[in-house]
């Protein structure tokens, strides 16, 4: 136990506390409380997080942070770190979160390295800062140090410096410090006394319906606030500037606010903009989440585990790798195909790390936290396998076009598969990078449960970064066959910055983050945002991780400019929208476009700091708009909500049996949780759920990945729960529809009948292929047996056995009641479901009597097996009286 004080201006008192620090400070009687925890910790160092929380009935407007720590801290976010002496830190408040009103809250975090593991902060104390517009070290006076700083940052356009905000340090700001000279609490110069200037953003947004706050903040230290021309169900506090209330009405309403001093009166226009009701509840979000994930679940590849919850998938590609002599099986499919493509497996894979980073309350929450683990663990696990040594990665498994060639289940294709690598030779730092990225997230993710996976995966992540670094060069110039399908249009210097800056987010060590904060300044500062994080493109990811990381306006700026883009506009430009709300940005795939974005804005609101609720309204609308709030008042993912697709572009899940997109005309499985390409144009009405559309009704693993991660933070808010029994039992099929016999009479005679027999495997839960199939027909022998002889009296003979035999002389089956059977075998065939006709063999076989034998003796009415068969090939049947059999163990038919 420590001891911790409780300070006032008043009063000191003292209290104790345990393993995490906590502290209340006050400005009169209590001003806000604190508290510390590690989020994550290493040899050598940790990762933790400041808990501020406004406990009073007044907005707080500007903070400092000060404290104790035997550490070195070697960045921060949501706040800055204004000074460093021995071990005392002063951090002061980011200018989006200085105002924190009453009940909310602000999480300052920070990495540091220390000696001795799990040392704590102590003496932690928050103060207000008090406002004089020229106390640039906010140490509530304005003197010499203030005066140094701002000669000592003469030209700079930093906004500590440019105290009058017209872009520069300058002259004007000195005439600032100078006039203004002094303490700030007791006076001198004239004690910075100025007219309020009203700070707070010029547009707000709301739901109606929903509760909506609004901060106003003005410099000049206000005593009072106004707002005229509120919507319907909204109020200002005159005292706290707070504006606040439940909206009724959807509309735009141009808002005058108003803050005023004893100097004089700001004034300044808002547009509150109230969007119809989209309340909680409307969608089920943990379902959501549960099916996204099982989504991945179908798409793995290699040996799964007996009793798989996907059942109809199967053991698949069990030689991958074996052309150049490693194990490459394992990893998951890319989409609708069966290549394992490494460009968007790893890119997946960090985004789904990454909403388990930040939302892991949330998938704990709905009992997904498992799931999620073993879907990020089945891709890293094959990175490890792709990763033999230092120099060489193993980025595509299957050839695109011969891969492409075939319609059919992953577990009979027969087709080559090679391997492709990228080697110093060939290099690919793009997949190199992105598969570093995804292993260091990773890492973070398995630290708490898995510590000794966590350090293999952050092994590998190093040294993947320092072979995509080391060998720079785009893996689709090295692997070629990828360039068709997934090339590297953005070239790989994103790949390097987002790599680099997750190892430095799971290892602390400042010198990734110099990297990657050098490569961004270099290569992606300054372009136009005007797309999003995809496969392919992490400028976006970066731009919104390094903000997060470093709280630095050039990155913050960046992500608001690119998010306003997305949201209200940035300069007059501004994404195309659906009639239905839906963010548009390009035909293929655009709900995974808009899901992505969701995702970043939601960890940017969250992380680093939203405009009202600007960038959580557009995310949940737009995670909205897939689930079914949309003019077409239908879903987008497969096996969720009211009219979902049904016919995703999917071979797996179509279950063909010959190699037909339209065979059967409806799927055989539902593909849970996985979400289609959407709408092809900015009209709502361009989605057609057609099997044969990859544009509108493509499925892939980069599809679901920023999705997934922005419904786990939608289902942290609801009370929604995930769906019990899932699968449910209609998954399991029927195996008398996957192994069965069609026949007809061929012909029949005196003494005679000869049958024709389709032994089929449309097997799907799962397909399976099989060299060791048999079919048995059954006959009643009482009227031979009446007539004075037995089964040696006849013959069987094959017409056509394709590729098969048929066994010369009927075999017992049940001599007491004369039930006999000819045996058709396919053994040495292979019989599988996926191309043209290798699902069936033909059999035309006869039973007839031997030379001298009475035809009155053959009577093959009685015989069970041809109950209900018609003559000639037009009255072919399914029928489950010819017994299927593999190995000698009956599959399907009912016996006599």
């Amino acid at each position: 136990m420590q001891n911790l004080k409780l300070l006032t201006r008043e009063i000191v008192m003292t209290f104790k506390y345990g393993s995490l620090a906590c502290v209340l400070l006050t400005a009169s009687t209590t001003y806000a409380a604190t508290t510390f925890s590690f989020t994550n910790q290493w040899s050598g160092g940790g990762q933790g997080l400041f808990h501020i929380t406004n406990d009073t009935n007044q907005p707080i407007q500007g903070w400092t942070l000060q404290f104790d720590w035997n550490a070195e801290i070697t960045s921060s976010w949501n706040g800055t770190v204004q000074s460093h002496v021995g071990n005392h830190y002063k951090i002061i408040n980011a200018d989006y979160n200085a105002t924190i009103a009453p009940g909310a809250f602000v999480d300052v975090g920070c990495v540091a390295n220390f000696a001795i593991a799990g040392v704590l902060p102590t003496a932690i104390t928050i103060t207000p800062v008090v406002q004089c517009p020229a106390d640039v070290n906010m140490d509530s006076k304005v003197d010499a140090a203030d005066l140094a700083a701002i000669l000592g940052n003469w030209g700079s356009t930093s906004p500590p410096y440019d105290l009058n905000s017209d872009g520069i340090t300058d002259s004007a700001d000195l005439a600032v410090v100078l006039g203004a000279w002094g303490d700030c609490a007791t006076g001198g110069g004239d004690n910075g006394a100025v007219a309020p200037v009203i700070t707070s953003p010029a547009s707000a947004y709301g739901t109606v319906g929903s509760t909506f706050t609004y901060q106003i903040t003005a410099s000049g230290l206000p005593t009072s606030f106004g707002a005229t021309g509120l919507p319907a169900g909204l109020s200002v506090n005159p005292t706290s500037g707070l504006i606040s209330g439940t909206p009724t009405l959807a509309a735009a309403t141009s808002v005058a606010l108003a803050a005023s001093n004893a100097v004089g009166i700001a004034t300044q226009s808002l547009v509150v903009t109230i969007s119809p009701a989209s309340a909680p509840g409307d969608f089920n979000y943990a379902e959501v989440l549960q099916k996204s994930l099982y989504f991945y679940d179908a798409q793995r590849s290699g040996n799964v585990a007996d009793g798989f919850r996907v059942p109809w998938r199967g053991d698949s590609a069990l030689t991958d790798g074996s052309d150049v002599g490693i194990d490459l099986t394992g990893g998951y499919y890319d989409a609708g195909d069966h290549v394992k493509f490494g460009l968007p497996m790893a890119s997946s894979l960090s985004l789904l790390a990454w909403g388990g980073i930040e939302y892991g309350a949330a998938y704990e929450k709905t009992s997904q936290k498992l799931a999620l683990l073993a879907a990020v663990r089945w891709g890293t696990d094959f990175i490890i396998k792709a990763h033999p040594s230092a120099n060489v990665l193993y980025g595509q498994v299957g050839n695109g076009s011969l891969d492409h060639s075939y319609w059919g289940p992953s577990e009979t294709m027969n087709m080559a598969r090679p391997s492709y690598a990228i080697t110093a030779a060939k290099p690919g730092s793009d997949l190199a990078g992105e598969s570093a990225a995804a292993m260091a997230a990773a890492s973070m993710l398995f630290r708490s449960s898995d510590s000794a996976y966590a350090d293999t995966l952050l092994a590998h992540a190093r040294t993947l970064f320092d072979f995509a670094d080391t060998y720079r060069g785009k893996y689709s110039d090295s692997i070629t066959d990828a360039a068709t399908y997934y090339n590297s249009w953005s070239g790989y210097y994103d790949e390097l910055a987002w790599s680099a800056a997750w190892l430095y987010r799971a290892t602390g060590e400042a010198a990734y983050l110099a990297k990657a904060e050098a490569i961004y300044s270099q290569n992606i500062a300054g372009l136009p945002l005007k797309w999003t994080h995809n496969w392919d493109d992490k400028t976006y990811g970066v731009t919104v991780l390094l903000a997060q990381l470093t709280d630095k306006v050039v990155y913050k700026t960046a992500a608001q400019k690119w998010l306003d883009f997305w949201t209200v506009g940035d300069n007059g430009s501004r994404i195309a929208y659906t009639a239905g709300g839906l963010a548009w940005l390009d035909q293929w795939g655009s709900l995974r476009y808009s899901a992505n974005t969701s995702f970043l804005a939601l960890i940017y609101a969250d992380r680093v700091g939203d405009v009202g609720t600007r960038y959580r309204d557009f995310a949940r609308n737009q995670i909205d708009y897939m689930l079914g709030k949309n003019p077409n008042a239908r879903s987008y993912v497969v096996g969720f909500g009211v009219n979902p697709p049904v016919n995703p572009h999917h071979r797996g899940a179509h279950g063909s049996w010959n190699g037909s997109m339209t065979t059967p005309a409806a799927s055989r499985h539902i593909l849970y949780g996985a979400l289609v390409g959407g709408p092809s144009t900015t009209s709502d009405g361009s989605y057609s759920d057609d099997r044969s559309n990859y544009i509108c009704n493509e499925v892939a693993l980069d599809y679901n990945a920023g999705f997934t991660g922005a419904v786990a933070r939608l289902a942290q808010d609801s009370t929604g729960v995930p769906v019990a029994n899932f699968p449910p039992a209609s998954e399991q099929g029927s195996i008398d529809d996957e192994f069965f016999v069609e026949a007809s009479i061929n012909q029949q005679g005196s003494g005679f009948t000869e049958i024709r027999a389709l032994l089929n495997n449309r097997s799907a839960f799962p397909a399976v292929g099989s060299s060791t199939l048999t079919m048995r027909y059954f006959v009643d022998l009482s009227e031979l047996f009446a007539a004075g002889y037995d089964q040696t009296s006849v013959v069987v003979s094959g017409n056509y056995i394709q590729n098969g035999t048929v066994a010369p002389a009927l075999k017992v089956y049940d001599a007491a009641r004369k039930l006999y059977y000819v045996d058709v075998s396919f053994v040495g065939t292979y019989i599988a479901p996926g191309t043209g006709s290798l699902y069936w063999r033909e059999a035309q076989f006869r039973m007839s009597l031997k030379t001298g034998v009475p035809a009155t003796a053959w009577n093959a009415a009685n015989d069970p097996s041809f109950t209900g068969l018609g003559a000639g090939n037009a009255s072919m049947i399914k029928t489950s009286k010819i017994a299927v059999y593999d190995n000698g163990f009956r599959l399907t038919g009912v016996l006599p």
